[in-house]
């Protein structure tokens, strides 16, 4: 009974001293002001984790009574915090409630408003016609004019004033617009790139990604399918005669361009899943690695 009683009066003790600063309770359980519920729950959890009465149960009296007052702490902050979040969402419930009911008194008084100035308004010129109409003056009463003394002498002859001469009317002469005698002459068609052939083309097949260097191991692979399909080694003079040709891989859909013959012959080798290409090939080799074919009119004098 005493044991419960001093725990009852050390988490009054702890509740008033939480409640002088709000960012103690944060500041025990190790987290910020603007952590979520979820974390500071975790860290709730895990700091009870550590002072369990299992985990106790071999300490001493005196470490053992230090835990277990670090636990009333921590489970004192925990609670203070969870107090202070609902009664800031209470907070912001009333408020938002009081501003809903504020919002249909101030849309009453606005009506209200508006209506006042369509009265004033519309009273303003009907109060001209509400005025008495005053009585004309009698004409009658108006003073008699005295009458024009007697003319003695004929009045001057009257001259017409001159007439002045009128001027005589400008004439609006309408501006002829001008069109060009000869039509203007035609904007010149745009015309189309050159187009590219021998190495030239190969450069930039290369720099668009339908073309790529070939190495050692393409050819090397090539040739190891040659010697699947024909059941037999290459021959050394293949090797010979292409020692010097560039060998190149064709990795999209392409076109052989023209120039490609004689020391200008290189090597072509189809990729996997790549379309045949365009074009002849002239004195240049088209080596599928997925068949092991060589395609070309210069195939049977290379391999024989």
């Amino acid at each position: 009974m005493t044991r419960g009683y001093g725990h009852f009066l050390g988490f009054i003790g702890d509740w008033v001293r939480f409640a002088r600063r709000d960012d103690l309770p944060y500041r025990t359980l190790g987290v910020s002001e603007a952590a979520d519920d979820a974390e500071i729950e975790q860290a709730y959890l895990r700091l009870m984790a550590q002072y369990q009465p299992e985990r106790l149960a071999g300490l001493a009296g005196s470490l053992r009574r230090r835990a277990q007052k670090k636990a009333v702490e921590i489970d004192t902050a925990y609670a203070r915090i969870r107090a202070m979040r609902r009664r800031a969402v209470s907070v912001q419930t009333a408020v938002a409630r009081s501003d809903e009911r504020a919002m249909p008194a101030a849309l009453v008084w606005l009506a209200l408003a508006l209506i006042a100035v369509v009265i004033l308004a519309w009273m303003g010129p009907m109060r001209d016609l509400w005025a008495p109409v005053q009585a004309s003056p009698d004409i009658a009463a108006l003073p008699s004019r005295p009458a024009s003394p007697a003319i003695t002498a004929p009045p001057p002859p009257v001259t017409a004033p001159p007439v002045a001469e009128a001027e005589p009317p400008v004439r609006v002469e309408q501006m002829l617009v001008l069109m060009p005698s000869e039509p203007a002459p035609a904007q010149p068609m745009p015309q189309a790139p050159p187009t590219l052939s021998g190495e030239a083309a190969l450069v930039e097949a290369i720099r668009v990604g339908q073309l790529r260097p070939a190495s050692g191991s393409d050819v090397s692979r090539w040739a190891m399918r040659w010697s699947e399909v024909n059941r037999r080694s290459l021959p050394a003079s293949f090797e010979e005669r292409t020692r010097f040709m560039n060998s190149y891989v064709i990795q999209k859909d392409f076109t052989i361009p023209e120039g490609l013959n004689g020391a200008n012959a290189v090597i072509f080798l189809l990729d996997t899943r790549v379309p045949y290409p365009r074009g002849s090939p002239g004195h240049s080799l088209v080596l599928d690695l997925s068949t092991g074919a060589c395609m070309g009119v210069t195939c049977r004098m290379f391999l024989d």
